[in-house]
């Protein structure tokens, strides 16, 4: 049998492979979910055997819809070993939920092997009350005055440093990812205030890396923006 599709062959030079199934009809779901078991097993074997563990060009899984593919099998490892032979992916969710609901017990390993995500918003609540947590606190200033009228009036004024959440669940829902701002999130590094423009949508980000497309269709403005970050998504490198 002839094989049209040449998986082996995808990081031995610039390719793009592009699978397009239908969001109505279910049926061939399953041969999603066989590529991609079969790209990743043959990418690895073709890097320990020829290329000495690391493939020549790096190859970046985008799975969109990834929790309607159907399940891709041993994801959770896959996702800790692909990343030494160059292979990355990307799984793009409406919710955080959705990973659980599919991969079960896996679903925080395999968020867990995914080294920077996105949030672009959402109102599922699991969702929002992990990437609350993400963000972490920021400190405030806390002032309060007395007084006490009276024979002997006294006056009082009280300072203190109090911590808040970043962003609370409240003010993640009512985010509009896709004209304002977003969430992002790298490992070992920290949120920090930024503002910038990509194509003519204000961004708030805390992410300071950046691909070379995305830094070539930024540019910082003079308004001041709160960067932070939304959308889930995965990495790769050793």
């Amino acid at each position: 049998m002839y094989d049209e599709l040449a998986l082996d062959t995808v990081g031995d030079e610039k390719t793009a492979l592009f699978i397009i199934i239908s969001d109505t009809d279910a049926s061939f779901n399953f041969l999603v979910s066989i590529a991609y078991t079969q790209l990743f097993n043959l990418l690895c074997e073709k890097a320990d055997d020829f290329y000495g563990g690391r493939l020549p060009f790096h190859v970046r899984c985008l799975i969109d819809e990834a929790a309607n593919i159907g399940q891709i099998p041993n994801l959770e490892k896959l996702m800790a070993t692909i990343r030494s032979r160059e292979i990355s992916a990307c799984l793009v969710l409406q919710a955080q939920s959705q990973l659980t609901a599919l991969y079960k017990d896996h679903a925080q390993t395999i968020a867990g092997n995914c080294d920077s995500a996105i949030f672009l918003g959402g109102k599922e609540k699991t969702t929002l009350e992990e990437w609350s947590k993400i963000l972490g606190k920021e400190t405030i200033d806390s002032y309060s005055n007395s007084e006490t009228k009276g024979n002997s009036p006294s006056f009082g004024k009280n300072y203190q440093k109090l911590g808040k959440d970043l962003m609370s669940m409240d003010e993640l829902a009512v985010m509009d990812g896709f004209r304002s701002a977003c969430c992002s999130f790298a490992a070992c590094v920290h949120f920090f205030q930024k503002s910038t423009t990509l194509q003519n949508i204000r961004c708030t980000s805390s992410l300071p890396i950046m691909t070379s497309a995305m830094r070539s269709m930024c540019k910082p403005i003079s308004a001041p923006g709160f960067i932070s970050g939304q959308m889930t998504s995965s990495r790769s490198t050793a």
